[in-house]
């Protein structure tokens, strides 16, 4: 179909009339009438002129046809992202709302929460607990004002309100592992050490290596007679952690018990390392028969009491260690003055 030629179908046509008509030409020596074939060229020429002329034709109005489509469809395109863009910058002007409205109760919460803490922290227990309650009525799933006001009433000694309010925060945070440790503190406070224990054991679950679960563990499992299992919690306890001198303490007493003085003087002496202001572990060191203190660590317990920001109970455990010590070696007298 001509109508449907390309422009370079059209060329190679004439060249092949071409070629027909000079090899043509080449057959015949002389006397050829070439009218027929002229005819004919000028018959193909005005063929091709015309079919040419269509192409031409068509192609301008395809063009201005694809052109007008083109158009329409662009202008359909740019309508389409313009509602779009507007119901996007719609929908997020909305989020950006709500989230500044968030970040504002967030913020207002955070203040009042570091102002409970620190009301707690200065012993003003009732002015924190006052604070906490506030936020959360705002907002019943902050687990941080729900810990602070757990210990708010184990510090009033009201166990069982503790045991409630820390047992909803792990209900809503059961990864928030110092709510565990508090819920521990405040079962053991009921004499549920046997729950307690349980309790921790679910908690290494959760934190195979956390120093303080072990540590309270093994507290429970000594309270408990589990001796044995206790000494191994408290060793975990220093593994993990070398400076937790509560768990050298317990671990002291809990060798000292099983019979084992040398361990449990080893153990001691880390935690008094530690902590030399502790007067507990000198008191504990002082209970052992066959321990005795050098005259350094007498001199050395002499200056401690001497200083007046010491706590009373420190006061108080390395007045009797010294005068313990002053009794062991014969010296009455000087063991009388600090008993």
């Amino acid at each position: 179909n001509l109508s449907k030629a390309t422009p370079a179908g059209i060329f190679l046509l004439f060249i092949l009339i071409l070629l027909f008509l000079l090899t043509r030409v080449s057959k015949n020596n002389k006397g050829i009438n070439f009218s027929d074939d002229l005819e004919k060229l000028k018959e193909g020429q005005l063929k091709l002129s015309g079919i040419i002329e269509n192409l031409v034709k068509n192609q301008n109005s395809g063009n201005a046809n694809i052109l007008a489509i083109m158009e329409g469809r662009l202008s359909e395109v740019q309508k389409q992202i313009f509602e779009s863009l507007s119901g996007s910058a719609t929908k997020t002007a909305k989020s950006l709302g709500a989230l500044q409205e968030r970040l504002v109760a967030i913020d207002k919460a955070q203040a009042n929460l570091e102002k409970a803490t620190h009301l707690f922290a200065q012993g003003k227990f009732r002015e924190s607990e006052t604070v906490a309650k506030k936020i959360l009525e705002e907002n019943p799933r902050e687990v941080n004002a729900g810990l602070l006001l757990g210990r708010i009433a184990i510090h009033a000694r009201a166990f069982k309100q503790a045991e409630k309010l820390l047992k909803r925060v792990i209900e809503i945070a059961p990864k928030f592992i110092i709510a565990w440790h508090e819920l521990s503190n405040a079962l053991r406070e009921q004499g549920k050490d046997e729950e307690a224990i349980v309790l921790l054991e679910k908690v290494l679950e959760i934190d195979g290596e956390n120093a303080t679960t072990f540590y309270q563990l093994a507290a429970a499992l000594a309270v408990a007679g589990r001796t044995a299992e206790s000494a191994k919690s408290y060793q975990k306890a220093v593994q993990i952690d070398p400076g937790l001198v509560g768990a050298y303490l317990g671990l002291g007493h809990t060798l000292k018990t099983m019979g084992d003085l040398e361990g449990g003087i080893s153990a001691y002496k880390k935690a008094r390392k530690l902590k030399p202001n502790i007067g507990e572990i000198s008191f504990s060191l002082s209970n052992l028969k066959t321990f005795r203190f050098s005259d350094l660590e007498i001199e050395d317990m002499k200056r401690r009491l001497n200083n007046p920001k010491l706590d009373k109970p420190s006061k108080v455990a390395f007045s009797f260690s010294l005068g313990k010590s002053y009794e062991d070696s014969g010296d009455y007298d000087e063991a009388f003055q600090y008993y």
